[in-house]
């Protein structure tokens, strides 16, 4: 192994353990209380290290939740039911709601601190969006080849609906005390076929 490798690999893992710490320390503490300096010294950094990789707190909080929603998305993909497109969307909206489940607190500071984000993090998280509808589509696209959905949906369309369920569900579940996935995860489902069986009539009437 060469030395700029050596170099790389010992960077990666600082930013992994800078991260991982970021992240306990913001569910322990809470975000706002959480400062660079006592994020440093818990994992055994240099304050100047931290901005080394990370520009401010709001980059860190994306890097530990895009790795952490990553994984969440990897499995729930693994494990999708075979057919049944409701059921599919359910399921990976139900994998991911957990994650909010968990820390409901964090989670609205979470949405709040990344929705807007700028620079290179806002760049990642956009793109990682891009890449989690893209998936979704392709199974949008699936239920329209087997016939599960209308053959002259829009799945542009479906995608987009996804999206705004989606979002809605989770916004609603959050102003709540305590996140209730079931509830949720209905919440999105009932949203979800109300959607595609009205596109079914529409395109229906229109034949």
């Amino acid at each position: 192994m060469t030395a700029a490798n050596r170099r790389q690999i010992q960077k990666e893992e600082t930013r992994k353990i800078i991260q991982e710490t970021a992240y306990s320390l913001f569910e322990k503490n809470g975000y706002e209380e959480t400062t660079m300096r006592e994020l440093a010294k818990q994992a055994g950094v240099g304050v100047g290290t931290i901005f080394t990789h990370f520009p401010d707190k709001s980059s860190l909080l994306a890097g530990a939740f895009l790795n952490d929603l990553n994984e969440i998305i990897g499995k729930a993909f693994v494990s999708l039911p075979e057919n049944n497109i409701i059921q599919q969307l359910d399921h990976i909206v139900s994998a991911i709601y957990g994650f909010y489940a968990e820390r409901p607190n964090f989670s609205r500071i979470l949405i709040r601190e990344l929705f807007f984000l700028q620079g290179p993090y806002g760049q990642n998280l956009e793109k990682q969006l891009f890449t989690f509808l893209m998936q979704i589509g392709q199974l949008f696209q699936k239920a329209k080849d087997n016939k599960e959905i209308s053959e002259n949906i829009d799945i542009e369309q479906c995608v987009h609906a996804f999206g705004a369920f989606y979002f809605h569900s989770l916004h609603s579940g959050l102003r709540e005390s305590t996140f209730n996935i079931d509830i949720q995860v209905k919440l999105f489902s009932s949203l979800m076929e109300h959607f595609l069986s009205e596109k079914k009539e529409t395109n229906n009437g229109a034949n």
